[in-house]
């Protein structure tokens, strides 16, 4: 189940969760939906007390170059980055991953 930002049925569905205590992890990645389900993840934790996020853990990853990511790449390479396909590199390099961290919000 991959969440996505703008799904008002995800939110709900995560805002529920949260809500009743059923959600103590949550695994989401920049390739769910190219960034939305980290973007949905973040604005429903941004919407409640840290009372009640304090116990919850979100997992996410890096590496993948892909969807928006591509562009951004193709323009100015990330260094060590590993092709896949044209539309899929990989590279696990602190400048790759300052640059996600740096467009997360």
């Amino acid at each position: 189940y991959r969440l996505v930002a703008g799904s008002s049925t995800h939110k709900e569905a995560l805002t529920t969760a949260l809500e009743k205590g059923l959600v103590s992890f949550i695994d989401t990645s920049p390739n769910y939906g190219d960034g939305e389900s980290e973007t949905l993840v973040g604005d429903v934790l941004s919407s409640f007390n840290p009372s009640v996020t304090k116990n919850v853990t979100v997992c996410t990853k890096f590496g993948f170059i892909e969807g928006a990511n591509v562009s951004t790449h193709k323009e100015n390479p990330f260094p060590d980055a590993s092709e896949f396909t044209d539309s899929c590199f990989h590279s696990i390099h602190p400048d790759f991953m300052r640059h996600q961290v740096s467009i997360s919000g």
